[in-house]
């Protein structure tokens, strides 16, 4: 394994996981929205 490829795949799942997460809180921001 190279190391530089092993530290691509972190970062390439953190910045998923980022997305994830922005975009369950605008889900959720657009469900509270419209409940309202």
């Amino acid at each position: 394994m190279d190391l530089t490829f092993i530290g691509l795949g972190y970062i390439g799942a953190g910045i998923g996981a980022g997305l994830v997460l922005i975009g369950a809180a605008y889900g959720i921001g657009r469900l509270a929205a419209s409940a309202l």
